[in-house]
């Protein structure tokens, strides 16, 4: 960074500083932060990235800052000063019109924005190059890519002849999947959805499964196929695409069901009425996941994801105002989770995600649909608690719910707070979602008192968000 500019930008300045006199990396300095939060019981959602924004121009939330100087090792009087004095310089900036060519200027200037990544990998490579965590390796694209090349090109050469494609392409196909997954968790759905490939992973499916082996094959295949359509489903909705989320849940649930995997098929389609529900469709939404709520109940499904389809059914029957059977599937969701890890049951690998945090955290929503402010609140800020480590973007869905509760309860100052920190999630994540979930935090509070300072503060900073987040 050029030394003229961070003379403009006293916060900027004393943190590149201080980083620089500390030999600390972007990441080191931003896990330093984090782990003062952890320690007073709280979450920060710092990161590489959010370093790299603060030492060009960006001021953290008040609350942040004691967490920035306590990982810096600088006097929280200092910090605070120097983030006065470059908010003074802010609003001399926006009066020009420059801060947002500024910011615009930080992120091409280094390569810590994650969409430098995907440009500098091949396309539908990048999901085959990442970490497999599950058995703490890196997995090179080389010899899978070499197979499904190989493997194509027998389909397309295949015609109605012998088929070539087991099942054990599938299982591998699938593996690609779950590493998309991870590439989503960690680096957000608009590099997962947009330009690097889970279409061309589809497609690539789609090809294999005229050659099939045998039967077992081609519903290997179908499942295969339907548990992406199912993520780029996900992917879709993350960036506020209804149409396309829905139109990729139905090929989902389509090609799961033909491939006998009813609770694939179940998945996709409790999906598909959530994301009815955020649409403002409920009765869609209830119509939509009445299969879900008795697949939920069989005997055969999995106890994790009987808890899982609970949980949703929860939700959409709160906002239905079917109270009785909301309470009903909660319970259902709890004693299920219960169960499964009482017997260390088996599940998929796609409902991977669905931790005892996630199921409380969709439990908490569910008791806000319901009225149930305290139980809400108890649920919620467990959630919190443990979310961060593996899962920070649904830790932001849980700091907007909770939020919501604040609201609710009268708490302005920590509703502005919690959507704050649930902001900063969703602009490391370039979800839109997440912007629009802090607007509907926001309207409450409007409603509540439109000129509270919280009410106030949280406005300006939504509108700095819904400026940086690509829509």
């Amino acid at each position: 960074m050029a030394r003229e500019r961070l003379r403009s930008l006293p916060l900027g300045e004393l943190v590149a500083r201080q980083r620089e006199r500390l030999s600390l990396s972007l990441e080191e300095t931003a896990q330093r932060v984090q782990g003062m939060a952890i320690v007073e019981g709280e979450f920060c959602a710092f990161t590489r990235q959010t370093m790299h924004e603060i030492e060009h121009g960006r001021i953290p939330h008040p609350r942040n800052l004691r967490w920035l100087a306590a990982g810096l090792g600088l006097p929280i009087e200092q910090i605070t000063e120097a983030a006065r004095q470059q908010r003074t310089k802010h609003r001399e900036l926006l009066a020009e019109g420059k801060l947002q060519a500024s910011w615009n200027r930080a992120a091409l200037e280094d390569d810590v924005n994650r969409r430098t990544l995907v440009a500098r990998v091949p396309a539908g490579l990048a999901g085959m190059m990442l970490t497999d965590h599950a058995n703490g390796v890196s997995s090179s694209a080389t010899d899978l890519d070499r197979d499904l090349l190989a493997a194509a090109e027998r389909a397309k050469m295949a015609g109605d002849g012998l088929g070539n494609v087991g099942a054990s392409i599938a299982l591998r196909l699938d593996r690609v999947t779950a590493r998309w997954r991870r590439l989503d968790d960690t680096h957000g759905a608009i590099v997962t959805g947009e330009g690097i490939g889970i279409a061309e992973h589809i497609e690539t499916i789609a090809a294999l499964l005229p050659s099939a082996a045998d039967e077992n094959a081609r519903v290997s295949l179908l499942s295969a196929r339907a548990s992406a359509e199912q993520l780029a489903a996900w992917c879709a909705w993350e960036q506020q695409k209804l149409a396309e989320a829905l139109r990729w849940s139905n090929q989902a649930i389509r090609d799961a069901t033909q491939g006998g995997n009813r609770p694939l098929a179940g998945y996709a389609l409790s999906r598909a009425a959530m994301y009815q529900l955020r649409s403002g469709r409920i009765t869609d939404a209830a119509a939509s996941m009445a299969p879900v709520w008795r697949v939920a109940r069989l005997p055969e499904t999995p106890l994790l994801v009987a808890s899982c389809f609970a949980a949703q059914c929860a939700n959409v029957l709160a906002a239905n105002g079917d109270r009785d059977q909301a309470v009903a599937a909660s319970d259902w969701s709890r004693e299920a989770f219960s169960l499964h890890a009482e017997q260390q049951a088996d599940a998929p690998g796609w409902v991977y995600f669905f931790t005892e945090q996630q199921m409380t955290e969709w439990l908490g929503r569910a008791a806000i649909l319901l009225g149930r402010w305290d139980e809400a609140a108890r649920e919620l800020e467990a959630t919190i608690s443990a979310f961060p480590a593996q899962f920070p973007r649904e830790a932001g869905v849980a700091l907007t719910a909770l939020a919501e509760v604040r609201v609710g309860q009268g708490d302005l100052g920590a509703a502005d707070e919690l959507g704050d920190q649930a902001l900063e999630v969703a602009e490391r994540f370039d979800s839109v979602r997440g912007v629009k979930r802090v607007e509907g935090v926001y309207r409450r509070m409007l409603r509540a008192a439109p000129n509270a300072h919280a009410t106030q503060q949280l406005g300006e900073r939504l509108s700095a968000a819904r400026r940086r987040v690509v829509a």
